[in-house]
């Protein structure tokens, strides 16, 4: 294994220190517990605290890690977050088109399913999704595969495909190519390729600041799903759905970037004014004239 350079072993061994500290460290501390010089320790506090990866609020005050620190360390958004505000769109999508909704997402070379809604009204049998499915057989599997890098869609190409269906793409270089339309698409299908006449639409949902990528799609029978709408009305309505999701995904993304501790601030700030009392606009003091009783006014005669 090679050994880093100096000045970078430096850094971490200072961005350790303090990340470790529980109340933070002085520039002393740090030195002391590095074990190096303290011009050096000095200089290179003041670096990363310029860069947001440590901070503190003054001369005198202990070093903490930073929020650009802190945030590479938050999780990403957890399935539960995800199927909380996908359920509303997924069930609107699954109740227009008569067939099951879901969200996938990417786990290695295959995917998890992430939430799946069935119509409510129901007068017939369900496909619903399957489990451990080879990737290149599936609607939600060609989205992930497509996202891949290069020598990432190379490893997975280099292995033996499996043949669920005689539809099913096995070729490496045939099924590249498709995976390259389904990326300029921005939506991938499956046609009786991994299951005797059932046909599935995806479409991705990308949160590139979580590194989280999704599937959002329906599968059903393919008769029976076109007889209730066609094929491009079908796909504009996945699209749809999959645009408003990736708006609301994006907005609670944004809750977990560095933007939380202000909003959380500004929320804090709205509370306060809802629970603070208003105060009475006080009377004006009447002038000396104004608190003299006024003569009666005399009624006119009516004519």
């Amino acid at each position: 294994m090679s050994k880093a350079p100096e000045p970078l072993r430096r850094i971490a061994t200072i961005l350790d220190a303090v990340g470790f500290s529980r109340d933070g460290l002085s520039s002393s501390g740090v030195a002391e517990l590095t074990g190096l010089p303290m011009p050096t320790v000095h200089r290179t506090l003041r670096n990363l605290v310029a860069l947001g990866y440590i901070e503190n609020s003054g001369l005198g005050t202990a070093y903490r890690l930073g929020e650009r620190l802190r945030r590479l360390a938050k999780p990403g958004l957890r399935n539960e977050d995800v199927a909380e505000l996908a359920r509303p769109i997924l069930q609107r999508l699954a109740d227009i088109v008569g067939c099951v909704a879901g969200i996938s997402r990417q786990k290695d070379f295959t995917s998890e399913t992430v939430v799946e809604i069935l119509p409510r009204t129901r007068n017939r049998s369900l496909v619903l999704s399957g489990k451990n499915l080879p990737p290149h057989a599936t609607a939600a599997g060609k989205i992930f595969l497509s996202a891949l890098e290069p020598t990432q869609l190379n490893e997975f190409l280099a292995q033996e495909l499996e043949a669920c269906r005689p539809a099913t793409i096995v070729d490496p270089e045939e099924l590249r190519s498709h995976l390259d339309l389904v990326r300029k698409r921005g939506y991938a299908t499956c046609r009786d390729e991994c299951d005797p006449g059932v046909y599935a639409v995806a479409v991705p949902i990308s949160l590139p600041r979580q590194g989280l990528l999704l599937a959002l799609g329906v599968v059903d029978l393919r008769e029976r799903l076109f007889e209730k709408v066609e094929e491009d009305e079908l796909l504009q309505l996945v699209r749809g759905a999959g645009q408003e999701l990736t708006a609301r995904l994006s907005g609670l993304d944004s809750m977990t970037s560095s933007d939380s501790a202000s909003i959380g601030v500004s929320e804090r700030g709205q509370k306060a004014a809802k629970t603070r009392p208003v105060a009475k606009p006080r009377p004006k003091p009447r002038s000396a004239d104004a608190t003299k009783l006024s003569p009666p006014r005399k009624k006119r005669a009516a004519t």
